[in-house]
């Protein structure tokens, strides 16, 4: 597949954290172009980079120098409040750790970025998207009770509430059996190839990199 419109353009990009004990390199002036349609996978040792990388891209991390362009935006123009709505408008995420509020229901987990948004929760989108990663039996349950593979796809279906054209997704398997791990990277796969959203994976699974379409190596804050 050839791929032609540039939907992130990362120039000299460098993050450095300064502490007590030092000055310390995360990201050390890497550059990347990642096209619309593109499934990119990030690999990399723990500490290589991956999550500062993937944390700038999402918007989430400011504190960086270099320039960053997300469908033709530069984000350091945008101020707090016009980021947020940017982000929202047009970036979903998954963590590792799922990031859902454990003491509400499935469905009210999916409804937080209409709230967010101040916009009409969708009920028919919310169902669609639960049918789509195999929950909607467990919508109403409390997912304080769900697996941590059922609260991954819960989460992959949170991502799409405000349909994105890019999903970024932070070690989406590292707390999942092998089982779930394949499930939940169909799912990332089916976004790519039938919803045509360009989807960035961070990392250190050789097998969970080979769903991506092509393959970046970060050491020590650089690409190799």
């Amino acid at each position: 597949m050839r791929y032609l419109e540039i939907i992130i353009d990362g120039n000299e990009l460098k993050k450095v954290i300064k502490n007590p004990s030092g000055i310390y390199t995360i990201l050390d002036g890497i550059s990347l172009k990642i096209y619309k349609g593109e499934f990119v996978s990030v690999m990399g040792p723990s500490g290589s980079g991956k999550s500062s990388l993937l944390n700038i891209l999402g918007g989430l991390d400011v504190s960086y120098s270099g320039r960053l362009s997300i469908l033709g935006q530069d984000l350091h123009e945008l101020n707090e409040d016009r980021l947020l709505i940017f982000r929202r408008k047009h970036i979903g995420m998954i963590f590792q750790d799922f990031n859902l509020i454990q003491t509400i229901s499935v469905r009210d987990n999916l409804r937080l970025p209409n709230l967010f948004a101040r916009q009409k929760s969708n009920d028919d989108k919310i169902d669609y998207l639960l049918n789509l990663v195999g929950m909607y039996d467990k919508k109403n349950e409390n997912c304080s009770y769900l697996s941590g593979g059922e609260k991954q796809r819960v989460a992959i279906a949170r991502a799409f509430m405000n349909e994105p054209e890019i999903l970024l997704a932070d070690e989406p398997t590292g707390a999942l059996d092998s089982k779930n791990s394949i499930k939940v990277m169909e799912l990332l796969k089916y976004a790519n190839e039938q919803m045509q959203t360009t989807v960035v994976l961070v990392t250190h699974d050789e097998k969970m990199a080979s769903y991506g379409s092509r393959r970046l190596f970060l050491k020590d804050g650089s690409f190799e």
